[in-house]
């Protein structure tokens, strides 16, 4: 997505034409910081591939704005324009696939998206890290063409026949 002015928070995708669609095996971002003038967004859409059940603690560390949606819920908010900023959020999760909603934008300067995890209950073994290509997966709605079952309408991360 592109923007042709400048914006302060994560845009509403659902109102936007998509500039470019594709897949990629990794939500990230990482751009030359010598542009001054790009103003661009992405939403990522896909699942995420759980082996043990417990909770869970992600994170984004982007310049400007991310957030990071789990089966709809929002667990990460780094919105706002900023330098590189890291947040994080927790959940509980099944072992199994689950959705994952990742929107990021970029206002101006420095463009940079990293997206980690890490197992937080006993005997999960999974240290904080980026989160791997292998853990990634599309899923059947990424890949059908809009309407209004697969729209998400208040940027929730839920898509409207999901709410």
């Amino acid at each position: 997505y592109d923007f042709s002015v400048s914006i302060s928070s994560l845009p509403n995708f659902d109102a936007l034409v998509a500039v470019d669609t594709g897949t990629a095996a990794q939500p990230t971002v990482n751009a030359s910081p010598d542009k001054v003038n790009d103003r661009y967004g992405y939403r990522f859409t896909g699942e995420i591939q759980i082996n043990t059940a417990g909770n869970y603690t992600f994170y984004t560390n982007s310049d400007d704005g991310s957030k990071l949606f789990i089966n709809g819920v929002e667990v990460v908010n780094n919105d706002g324009n900023h330098g590189m900023r890291e947040e994080s959020g927790v959940i509980n999760l099944g072992a199994g696939r689950h959705d994952i909603v990742i929107t990021y934008y970029e206002n101006a300067r420095g463009d940079n998206l990293i997206v980690s995890y890490q197992g937080n209950d006993a005997g999960m073994g999974i240290p904080k890290q980026v989160i791997p290509s292998s853990a990634y997966f599309q899923s059947d709605v990424a890949s059908e063409s809009p309407d209004v079952e697969n729209t998400d309408s208040n940027n929730d991360g839920v898509l409207d026949g999901d709410d």
